[in-house]
């Protein structure tokens, strides 16, 4: 089975902006070019969990995946009707967490959604100009934590029982693209200012990574990675994209004189961050004349090193859909059963794990070492 996705539209497109002018320490730039460069054969595959499918838990390679202490929560961010799906660790399927629609044990949208170290589990709905917060309770109904009116697209919580929304460049709705609200939805502060002015439809896009205590932020075309730090959205890195940073003359043009020139010329943007005690995984997509790939960036900061490896989809889809780093230091992908037989089988290499017989394409989540 082939899944192909549209990553950029003209509303994409739309909402570029300049990156922020917060000066950022010389070492935590990183220059794509000036890392260590690697390959796929670089990745050795040490363990898969299938995830059980059936004709009622269809998914695509677009999951938002986010684990508990005891479950997997994935979420379809593609699907025409969300679903929050349940899985156990060891992969069986437990059944759907909530599910878009009207009744009382739905909620309207599912547009993020947020586990606690308790186990809980919160929800964002927004709907219109109202965003709403759900907690699931214990007999699995959603009841209302709080509303607010900053149109939210994705959330996360923190320590304190405070919360950080994003809106994006939505204006002229959104004047911050970030709040921290409380826990009854009040605004307590806000982050980067939105001075975009062009026209914008609402997009939706994972935002927050949180590692441990610590919550990393990103957001389309911008080429810094942030986070929350003492009250404040603080530049942690900036990827120098070389040729593919979008130039600066960009934003003085037209929308449509622009539009051809960043299609001419490729461009490149961060998609994702993952954060464990010793490595950090950027994930970085390029798009242009070329077509579509990923830029994996590992960083060992013990050692302060720094490796990248290209990735096609094509030739190496096994290691395309990278989403998390586990407690063992060992890096996630998702992937599916029959790239995954298809890549064990033209690599030869050596595994200890099996895969059921399913009558379905199943997603599988493998975790896999780097050796430099």
């Amino acid at each position: 089975m082939k899944y192909i996705f549209t990553y950029i539209t003209f509303s994409l497109l739309l909402s570029a902006c300049r990156s922020s002018s917060s000066e950022q320490n010389a070492e935590n730039i990183i220059s794509l070019e000036n890392t260590k460069k690697l390959q796929a054969k670089n990745l050795e595959i040490i363990n898969a969990i299938p995830l059980e499918t059936t004709s009622e838990n269809l998914m695509g390679n677009r999951l938002r995946i986010r684990k508990s202490s005891s479950h997997l929560y994935i979420m379809d961010e593609e699907s025409k009707r969300k679903s929050l799906h349940v899985f156990a660790p060891t992969g069986n399927y437990i059944g759907k967490a909530i599910e878009e629609g009207e009744g009382p044990e739905n909620i309207p949208s599912l547009d993020d959604f947020f586990i606690g170290s308790d186990g809980k589990l919160e929800l964002l709905s927004t709907v219109g100009d109202m965003a709403t917060i759900y907690q699931i309770d214990t007999s699995g109904s959603p009841n209302v934590k709080f509303k607010s009116e900053y149109v939210a697209t994705s959330f996360t919580k923190l320590p304190n029982d405070e919360y950080l929304l994003c809106g994006g460049y939505n204006l002229p709705i959104i004047k911050n693209r970030v709040v921290k609200v409380s826990a009854t939805g009040e605004i307590a502060d806000t982050y980067l200012p939105n001075d975009y002015s062009g026209k914008l439809l609402p997009m939706t896009e994972r935002n927050f990574f949180p590692s441990g205590d610590n919550v990393n932020f990103i957001e389309s075309f911008d080429h810094q990675v942030y986070q929350y730090i003492g009250d404040s959205l603080t530049p942690i890195f900036e990827i120098d994209f070389g040729a593919y940073a979008i130039p600066s003359s960009y934003w003085d043009m037209d929308f449509m004189e622009g539009f051809s020139m960043l299609n001419e010329k490729g461009f490149g943007n961060i998609t994702a961050i993952f954060q464990a005690d010793l490595y950090t995984m950027i994930e970085c997509m390029f798009q242009g004349p070329f077509g579509v790939y990923k830029q994996l960036l590992f960083l060992e900061d013990d050692k302060n090193s720094k490796y990248s490896i290209q990735i096609n989809e094509d030739e190496s889809p096994v290691f395309y859909y990278p989403i998390g780093i586990d407690q063992e230091g060992h890096f996630l992908f998702l992937t599916y059963q029959d790239s995954l037989k298809d890549y064990l089988a033209k690599s030869g290499q050596p595994f200890s794990f099996s895969l059921p017989e399913s009558d379905f394409n199943f997603p599988v989540i493998i975790s896999v070492s780097l050796t430099p």
